[in-house]
């Protein structure tokens, strides 16, 4: 099973602007790079003992089942100790008619609420983004002035995502450098680099009793695995 990642070129674009100009001719992006580099952070986590199926577990805000066509505010979630800062609106079902507005809040102690952001849903897909700072508690405030909808809401864990991130981008500019000493290489071996040092240190939320919540004790820091032969 592979990694559950939501990564746009539009999220690396973020560590390096120009990247479109990298482009070879006749390419359109760069799935082929992700693709490769989710494969290769995939293995690596393998080798080290993870299991992908129990690594990055959500925090749903809201689980799909049941179509909603009034306004509504869903239940808080329950704490979140992962810190996790991948929002993802997963609409399934999308009845035209009226607007369709998710309101994400957030709140520390599960009385007073921040907005995080608005976004209106105009067709069946996903809508994901970053989060600038985390909460310990979020849910949605939604508006419905026609028509049905209905969703999965949640929240991932970032840590691997930027794992893949670097990736990609090692990989990006692998195609592009020429020589030893050229920009791309100084770039690849920077991201390379980055990619090394956070494998090394970075904490790893796995939900082993597929409880599906978080506990205290439901991570490990790379650095301490045990790495399977």
């Amino acid at each position: 099973m592979p990694l559950e990642e939501y990564l746009t070129e539009e999220d690396i674009k973020k560590y390096i602007p120009e990247l479109s100009r990298f482009l070879w001719s006749g390419e359109e992006n760069y799935l082929p790079q992700k693709q490769l580099a989710v494969n290769e952070v995939n293995s690596e986590l393998c080798i080290r003992g993870y299991l992908p199926a129990e690594i990055m577990p959500r925090l749903y805000i809201r689980r799909a089942g049941i179509p909603e066509n009034a306004d509504h505010t869903t239940p808080s979630t329950g704490e979140d100790l992962a810190a996790r800062l991948r929002y993802v609106l997963d609409v399934k079902q999308f009845t035209e008619g009226g607007l369709k507005t998710f309101i994400l809040q957030g709140s520390n102690d599960g009385n007073v609420w921040d907005e995080i952001d608005s976004r209106k849903a105009e067709a069946a897909g996903i809508i994901t983004f970053l989060l600038n700072r985390s909460y310990l508690f979020y849910r949605l405030d939604v508006i419905i002035t026609g028509g049905e909808i209905d969703y999965d809401a949640f929240l991932c864990d970032t840590g691997i995502e930027k794992l893949v991130a670097y990736k990609w981008l090692e990989l990006i500019l692998l195609d592009r450098f020429t020589e030893e000493g050229d920009q791309y290489r100084l770039k690849m071996k920077f991201f390379r680099k980055e990619y090394e040092e956070l494998l090394g240190k970075i904490r790893i939320w796995q939900d082993n009793d597929s409880d599906g919540a978080l506990n205290r004790n439901e991570y490990q820091k790379t650095s301490t695995v045990r790495i399977l032969k």
